[in-house]
């Protein structure tokens, strides 16, 4: 799996694949939302300009990239 960009979208801090885009909402909660929209819309940044832009995230669930390439 690639590695997940850093964004944001509609103003909100964003993480997001080709296949999976995660995005910390208002309320300050990762939500799954459609990777196609997000990547599409997302302003991209660099990981230290995200870090910047937004110090005080809460940590991405864990199930957050850990479907692509697993096996039971």
């Amino acid at each position: 799996m690639a590695e997940p960009k850093y964004g944001a979208f509609e103003s909100n801090p964003a993480r997001f694949t080709d296949d999976e885009a995660w995005v910390c909402q208002h309320d300050n909660v990762w939500r799954k939302m459609n990777s196609a929209e997000v990547a599409q819309h997302a302003a991209v940044m660099n990981q230290a300009d995200f870090g910047t832009a937004y110090p005080d995230l809460p940590a991405l669930p864990t199930a957050a990239f850990q479907s692509a390439g697993k096996s039971s």
